[in-house]
């Protein structure tokens, strides 16, 4: 997870299966404990919060899934896909799939 968050601003290179679903993990638990106790608070400071996790989650967890479709062997404008229906599907079997053993072309196994 905290690699993920360290390399939030970097597209290039690739992205572990561990890396990419701790992060993801940690966006998930992160929105639900603090959407919790602002739904149970009621309170306008804890939802714009919520709203800044969210809007700072956004990035990380882009570059994070543009890297592991590099990591699978894909290029990064697959995540596009997700725009059209059932296309998350497509993007959620890429991200799925194992690391190319070795290097690809877009650079050396994240856990070499």
């Amino acid at each position: 997870m905290l690699t993920g968050l360290r390399r939030s601003l970097q597209f290039a290179g690739r992205a572990s299966r561990a890396e990419y679903w701790y992060l993801n993990l940690f966006t998930i638990v992160g929105s639900i404990v603090l959407f919790v106790a602002a739904s149970a608070t009621d309170s306008d400071v804890l939802y714009t919060v919520v709203l800044v996790f969210y809007v700072g989650t956004i990035l990380p967890l882009v570059s994070a899934s543009v890297r592991r479709l590099h990591d699978a062997g894909h290029s990064g404008f697959f995540l596009l896909l997700t725009l059209v229906p059932f296309g998350g599907l497509v993007v959620l079997y890429f991200v799925l799939q194992r690391s190319d053993p070795g290097t690809n072309r877009f650079g050396a196994h994240p856990l070499a």
